[in-house]
């Protein structure tokens, strides 16, 4: 079962440094689909209910690392889910970001209706991220 996460929380992906520019900000290949993946995978910071980003990220962290190898030059983006939504919308695409519920995985969720060969979704996922929007994958 999964539910819509809010549009005022966050989600972050995970990406390596072959898919980041110089200044650390993500390329739009951060944001594709693998092979197999009906859904661009994701981690919710609010689901931990910590109160400042900083927190949330360190537990993102910590949950995607027991069930993922961290690289140590990787990063994440953290992007807010209303304003994820509403550029899809201004480019006449409806997603939905949704929480998976996953026991063993508390803050996997999930980016849907995303379509594989529309390479322009990228792209704007990739135009919504700043360098403020970053973290280190590792701390």
């Amino acid at each position: 079962m999964t539910e819509e996460i809010h549009d005022e929380d966050h989600v972050a992906r995970y990406y390596l440094k072959r898919f980041m520019y110089t200044d650390g900000t993500p390329m739009p290949d951060a944001f594709k689909l693998r092979d197999g993946e009906t859904y661009l995978s994701v981690n919710w910071l609010e689901c931990f209910g910590m109160p400042t980003m900083e927190a949330g990220m360190a537990c993102v962290r910590e949950d995607f690392g027991r069930n993922h190898s961290i690289v140590r030059n990787a990063r994440f983006a953290v992007l807010n889910v209303g304003n994820i939504k509403r550029t899809m919308e201004e480019s006449e695409r409806i997603i939905y970001v949704k929480h998976l519920k996953e026991d063993d995985y508390p803050s996997h969720a999930s980016i849907e209706e995303y379509a594989r060969d529309d390479e322009s979704m990228i792209i704007i996922l990739a135009d919504i991220v700043g360098k403020n929007d970053v973290y280190q994958a590792k701390e």
